[in-house]
């Protein structure tokens, strides 16, 4: 049976039209020149959307454009909203990457977690065009984990973008890329 999941905010929890999943939250924004927008982010399937997500627009030519092959390829419609689907990809500065890899038939989620680089190794990652600089953090992608497509909140908790508060979660950490 499915965790629920709860935010301690008050974003609105729909059904989500991919997984039939009760932990789809829905976010309302208001643009500066007073458009709504919705966004959509369900933390079991880890699939997410705008309003703007139309088919013809100028937002989703945008995604389908600058997304990897994968994302577009993992793309959904959604028919009740009109609009598509993705799967998120979850950067966090300190933490890591989470991100789907493999092809529209066979994927996974995989979360490469940052690691710090010691004194001694930084020499070997310079900072491009700041002579004399090195990075002191980096990707560990041979340390990665990875996950079904169905365990994104696992994925995600794993990660440490949320943190498990008992029956409810907080995700003011969790940043989109």
């Amino acid at each position: 049976m499915e965790e629920n999941i709860s935010i301690d905010r008050d974003d609105v929890k729909i059904l989500c039209p991919l997984c039939e999943s009760m932990n789809c939250f829905q976010e309302e924004h208001c643009e500066q020149n007073g458009a709504i927008i919705n966004s959509w982010l369900c933390m079991s399937c880890g699939y997410t959307s705008l309003s703007t997500y139309k088919n013809h627009s100028k937002m989703l030519k945008i995604i389908l454009n600058s997304s990897p092959q994968i994302i577009v390829n993992l793309k959904k419609y959604d028919d009740k909203r009109h609009v598509w689907w993705f799967p998120s990809i979850i950067n966090i500065p300190n933490k890591g990457i989470l991100y789907p890899e493999g092809s529209s038939t066979d994927w996974q989620w995989v979360y490469a977690p940052t690691v710090l680089i010691s004194e001694d190794e930084q020499k070997n990652y310079p900072i491009p065009s700041q002579d004399g600089k090195f990075y002191d953090s980096r990707l560990a992608v041979e340390q990665s984990k990875r996950f079904k497509p169905t365990e994104f909140y696992l994925a995600i908790k794993e990660m440490g973008a949320i943190v498990d508060l008992g029956n409810k979660i907080d995700i003011n950490n969790l940043v989109q890329g």
